[in-house]
């Protein structure tokens, strides 16, 4: 059996699809942000970004009374001199030792750096990724793959073929359910930006959630690097091989 791609092949694919995803957005927030008075914003990709340090957090943002903010910083993001995101962090930076805490929110803010509710554009980073590469693997693959001269494939009858939908989809369900936790936390957390987060059952709860989703991580990583498939691609009965040592494909589209 040919080998399996290796882990950095398979990186640099997962970056140039991430990066294409991205501007993508970026090109959705560029027409937004002025249209929706910045209630839509994106701030991940390749942009510009210019932050200022506020004398005094913006009224608007809810504190608790004994908080006692430290620090609010305006950041500024663009591209090509269209802007595409502007926001408002404000927080608590403490000393203890040689031990330092941060406690901060970032809210959405509009041009005149009024803190307002919006939608933040990279919300929808992960879910669009996984939807773009679970259309693109049934396809020729994406552009991250075919760039880095591999394919995800299946093997029926002793032959590779493209994997079907249903195969696709079973793949990219177990691909996301580590990071579904943290991803709704993000989700709640971007809509509802509070201080309220960093009390109660928020922090367990979002601890937990990354050291899941890290570890499932961790796990799929070193199964790459030993030239294995990833507890995914077992579920799915999937493969990803370098296009130079695939074996005849053809298609399937059932």
């Amino acid at each position: 059996m040919p080998e399996r791609t290796g882990f950095w092949r398979r990186a640099v694919a997962f970056v140039i699809d991430g990066l294409i995803v991205c501007l993508a957005l970026q090109c959705v927030a560029i027409i937004a942000f002025p249209l929706s008075n910045a209630r839509v914003q994106a701030s991940s990709g390749i942009e510009r970004v210019f932050c200022r340090k506020l004398t005094a957090p913006p009224p608007g943002i809810a504190m608790p009374i004994d908080f006692e903010a430290n620090f609010a910083t305006d950041c500024r993001w663009s591209i090509l001199g269209f802007d595409t995101a502007h926001t408002i962090t404000v927080g608590r930076f403490t000393r203890d030792g040689n031990t330092t805490k941060t406690v901060s929110i970032t809210v959405l803010a509009n041009d005149q750096g009024v803190p307002i509710r919006g939608l933040s554009l990279n919300l929808l980073l992960g879910p669009l990724f996984v939807l773009f590469r679970c259309w693109s693997d049934g396809q020729r693959g994406s552009p991250g793959r075919r760039l880095c001269g591999m394919r995800l494939l299946v093997a029926v009858d002793g032959e590779d073929i493209s994997p079907p939908r249903a195969v696709l989809s079973l793949r990219y369900l177990v691909f996301v359910l580590p990071g579904i936790p943290i991803w709704l936390l993000d989700f709640y957390a971007g809509l509802y930006p509070s201080f309220a987060l960093f009390g109660g059952p928020f922090i367990p709860i979002m601890i937990g959630s990354i050291t899941f989703a890290w570890m499932a991580a961790i796990w799929a990583s070193l199964a790459i690097i030993r030239r294995r498939d990833a507890f995914y691609d077992i579920a799915a009965g999937t493969v990803v091989r370098r296009a130079a040592q695939q074996r005849p494909i053809r298609s399937d589209t059932r």
